[in-house]
């Protein structure tokens, strides 16, 4: 076997908020031990730890480990899309298991990370290799306000329960939604930024003078079709994720998911956020101290928590689903872009949680 140790990290594919997560932890692991072997497992598209990862190598295996919630949108979930597509992932299937701990088998793993699917944490177990898990939220927790409407969830929330508890290391990163007695507690858990605030404003061609405002639904598609609502104002605006092929005004640019930009970089160089809370979002933006307008949320007990902490840390406004979707959040970026910015909050989460996996992984 090589030396230097293998890690495999188990990826949940909601959103992009856990692979960004992951991606901070992996960034500051290979800074610290860069002999380190890493494989992804996970539906998560593989561009985005490319992107996310550059020069750094590391396997990517395509495998269902999880699937959180199917949303409707950025703001609404599918339960009963949801219930039909965990059948088999929720508590894993034995197919599922045995696949996962042969792939534990292929890379010659000597830890699993975890975040949040718990067939890692199970694979990991049946394959005697240690087992770490990282989380602001778990899956039981997410589930438990659903079993009334939805009594199927209990055994869901039953089997996640006990994946997490087998956990041979718990971390927990904050914002932390229920605290764990025995957790450890670390950091936000961020990636870093590379081109800089001004670069980066001046590669979008964003007019110095004006305020730069960052809208984002995060990992799920949106169309943003409010480019005749932000015409008028004075600031320019950059709509992530959009899909729309309508011509937009000349104070609006419009990237894709995927772009030649690293989110962390826009959130530098941007003097407002406006969107969906989300963990990578909000972690990103608070590394940066970004003033945060952010869209009401309801059905996702997670709301709540990261609602606390970004108006504990920036200045924020509350936007309702339907000023957002109107484009009517004009005058709360310019009352946000005038606030004082504040202390940044130290992402310095990745690189505790690297410490950890350092100090199991062998040499």
């Amino acid at each position: 076997m090589a030396t230097g140790g293998s890690l495999a990290a188990f990826v949940s594919p909601h959103g992009f908020g856990h692979a960004a997560r992951v991606c901070g932890v992996v960034e500051a692991l290979v800074a610290v031990r860069p002999e380190v072997r890493v494989t992804i497992v996970t539906t998560a598209p593989e561009w985005f730890f490319r992107d996310s990862l550059p020069g750094q190598a590391f396997e990517y295996r395509s495998l269902n480990v999880d699937v959180g919630l199917v949303q409707h949108d950025s703001l609404r979930a599918d339960l009963p899309a949801t219930l039909a597509a965990v059948d088999g992932v929720v508590p894993p299937a034995n197919q599922l298991v045995e696949r996962a701990t042969a792939l534990l088998g292929d890379c010659n793993a000597d830890v699993v990370l975890a975040d949040i699917a718990p067939v890692g944490l199970i694979a990991g177990q049946a394959a005697g290799v240690p087992t770490v898990l990282v989380e602001n939220f778990t899956w039981d927790w997410i589930y438990e306000p659903f079993v009334a409407e939805h009594v199927e969830f209990v055994p869901l929330i039953e089997a996640a329960a006990h994946a997490y508890a087998g956990a041979d290391v718990h971390i927990q990163t904050p914002p932390v939604c229920f605290p764990r007695a025995r957790a450890i507690q670390v950091g936000p858990i961020a990636r870093g930024t590379r081109l800089g605030a001004v670069a980066t404003r001046e590669c979008l061609g964003a007019p110095a003078d004006l305020p730069l405002a960052l809208v984002s639904m995060g990992g799920v598609e949106w169309t943003f079709d409010v480019g005749r609502a932000l015409a008028a104002t004075p600031a320019h605006f950059v709509l992530i994720g959009q899909q729309s092929d309508a011509v937009l005004p000349d104070n609006v640019t419009a990237l894709p998911h995927r772009s030649q930009y690293h989110h962390p970089d826009l959130l530098a160089a941007a003097d407002v956020m406006v969107g969906k809370l989300g963990y990578s979002t909000v972690a990103e933006a608070m590394a940066q101290g970004c003033p945060f307008a952010y869209v009401e949320r309801t059905g996702f007990a997670e709301y709540d928590v990261l609602t606390r902490y970004v108006e504990a840390h920036v200045p924020t406004r509350r936007l309702s689903e339907g000023a957002f979707r109107r484009g009517e959040f004009g005058a709360a970026v310019r009352d946000l872009a005038t606030r004082p910015r504040t202390e940044p909050v130290r992402a310095h989460g990745g690189a505790q949680v690297a410490d950890i996996l350092a100090g199991i992984l062998p040499r």
